[in-house]
């Protein structure tokens, strides 16, 4: 019984654990609204409570123009 109890807390932990990638932006949100925005780098958001509402590239966009 121990065994699964310990299975199952860890397993929540995993799963709130979310690493962000240099030029990505990662809009939260928290019971249908919006929590706040995580920038690089590792974040623990709250399973079954927040989700990954967007993921947002900071990469910069060349387009073209008329001279």
């Amino acid at each position: 019984m121990f065994w699964i109890i310990l299975i199952i807390i860890i397993a929540i932990i995993v799963l709130g654990i979310k690493v962000i990638p240099q030029s990505q932006a990662k809009v939260i949100e928290r019971l249908g609204t919006y929590y706040k925005t995580l920038s690089t780098g590792p974040h623990y958001i709250v399973p079954f409570i927040d989700r990954v509402a967007s993921t947002v590239s900071l990469k910069e966009i060349v387009k073209d123009f008329a001279p």
